[in-house]
């Protein structure tokens, strides 16, 4: 599903308190390793929770009326799940911007620009182990310090990531309960899920502990969002709003199927439509998540369009039906295998594809080395004929600009938009800029609070079009006493100031 209304935006779900922008953070990369990460035993078994129901108003039903068994369905799950969701914060300093563009938003902002100011940053997220392992959102915790972890009972520990997945937007932190025993949640299934089924969330709302929160599945497998880089999400209808990032999706059952990660508004609050990452895609790298190893992802190396009516009339379809395949990387798996342009790829290891979003899913679905099967239509002197490719699937390499560190004063990378990167930006209004791809820590861009991801469009009077030129303006603007810095993140300009 293409988000085309300008009007509305994906919110990612965490909160910043006393901030001036939405995201000033500073990097903390955290290196221990759990001591045996293979050996975590990731809960399985329901809780043995029961509920009380001896209230004055459940005696006015029958223990057999359907709408009493519902409630105390309602509130077993509740009851075992809301001590395992924990309330996550980091606390940082930040410079406060000086520019008086600030001032009518934010309000009694220190006139002093040396002043700092802390800022609150906190999510949502899940016991999953007695050893003290939480799952989470990887932007819960991109970019913070002093992690701390709440329990639902007061208690505060110091947490520490372990492994993160930026693509799929997870992460996995620990706490040391130093003998305390844990509440735990059950990893349920999320395959499982239908639509129209009863679900659950649990998170931190605005800051608002342990709210728990009733709707349906209103639709699987959603993709090409521009949320996440991998991408198959359960959208949900149950209210969930900034600070239920990282937080659990529940089943009937009171399992947890899915992780609570952005929604779907034109206010940035709920609108009724919200998007979880199935808890299925998350276990598959779980442990390499707590051993703190790289997420490997499958590489295919193509691009690809989508189809509709006269395309599908040309290759003699008889509905709009696969991707077109558009170019081909040399020397990739997909070459290998004698994927062409113009080839239409109608399945994937027998999986219908319907557009661009599920191949990219099932392709990074896949494992390096594995052996998939590609369905593909090509058309042939007029003629079309339907063939099978096997592909060898490889890993995905990171490009050489995303290896390179940051060289420049302020202390970021910066790359192009190139087609790819402007048909997922302009959902939030982007036609020009650079992205910034990398940022050194303890940098002035760090203690800005500029974020992998951000497009970066002006310095002072510079308008900036392309990576090049921007490293020139850097160049010409570092001996200046003020430097403002125009930000677009996901929608929201930001306006930051560096004073010499």
């Amino acid at each position: 599903m293409k988000l085309k209304n300008a009007g509305y935006y994906i919110v990612l779900f965490i909160i910043l308190t006393g901030a001036i922008t939405t995201s000033l953070f500073i990097v903390n990369s955290c290196s221990e390793e759990p001591k045996n990460a293979n050996n975590i035993v990731i809960a399985q078994e329901e809780s043995s929770s029961s509920s009380q129901t001896s209230n004055s108003e459940d005696e006015k039903f029958s223990s057999n009326d359907p709408a009493l068994i519902v409630q105390n369905q309602y509130r077993k799950i509740a009851k075992a799940n809301l001590p395992a969701v924990v309330h996550i914060t980091s606390l940082v300093e930040q410079e406060v911007p000086s520019v008086p563009f600030f001032f009518p938003f934010f309000g009694n902002l220190p006139q002093d620009p040396s002043q700092k100011r802390k800022v609150e940053v906190f999510g949502s997220g899940f016991i999953i182990s007695k050893e003290g392992h939480i799952l989470t959102n990887y932007h819960v915790v991109n970019n913070v310090k002093d992690l701390r972890v709440r329990l639902m009972d007061g208690s505060e520990f110091e947490g520490k990531v372990l492994g993160t997945d930026q693509d799929l937007d997870v992460a996995v932190i620990k706490i040391n309960p130093a003998g305390k025993i844990l509440p735990v949640v059950k990893l349920g299934d999320s395959d499982s899920l239908e639509i129209g089924d009863i679900i659950f969330a649990i998170g931190n709302p605005f800051g608002l502990d342990g709210t728990f929160t009733q709707g349906i599945v209103s639709a699987k497998g959603r993709t090409s969002l521009g949320i996440n880089q991998y991408e198959n999400f359960i959208q949900i209808d149950a209210a969930i709003n900034p600070g239920n990032s990282g937080g659990p999706l529940l089943n009937i059952k009171g399992e947890v199927v899915g992780i609570n990660d952005a929604i779907y508004s034109q206010t940035g609050n709920y609108a009724g439509v919200g998007f979880a990452i199935p808890i299925n895609i998350v276990k598959k790298n779980l442990n390499d998540l707590i051993a703190g190893k790289p997420i490997e992802y499958g590489y295919l190396g193509v691009s690809v369009m989508p189809m509709d009516n006269d395309k599908a009339e040309y290759y003699g379809l008889k509905q709009p039906t696969g991707v077109i395949v558009v170019s081909v990387e040399p020397n990739s798996p997909a070459s290998k295998a004698g994927v062409k342009n113009l080839d239409v790829i109608l399945t994937y290891n027998g999986k219908k594809i319907n557009n661009a979003g599920e191949l990219s899913f099932y392709i990074k679905d896949s494992k390096p080395n594995e052996k998939v099967t590609l369905q593909v239509l090509r058309k042939v002197e007029g003629k079309v004929k339907t063939i099978n490719l096997t592909v060898i699937i490889e890993k995905r390499q990171s490009s050489n600009l995303s290896q390179q560190k940051p060289d420049n004063w302020l202390g970021v990378l910066v790359g192009d938009l190139d087609d790819s990167l402007k048909e997922k930006y302009k959902q939030w209004g982007v036609t020009f800029g650079v992205v910034v791809l990398a940022i050194s820590n303890k940098s002035p861009a760090a203690q800005l609070g500029i974020a992998e991801g951000d497009v970066i469009y002006q310095i002072n009077d510079y308008e900036i079009k392309s990576a090049e030129q921007f490293y020139q303006v850097l160049d010409k603007v570092k001996t200046t006493k003020k430097i403002v810095i125009l930000i677009n993140r996901r929608g929201s300009s930001l306006m930051l100031t560096i004073g010499r």
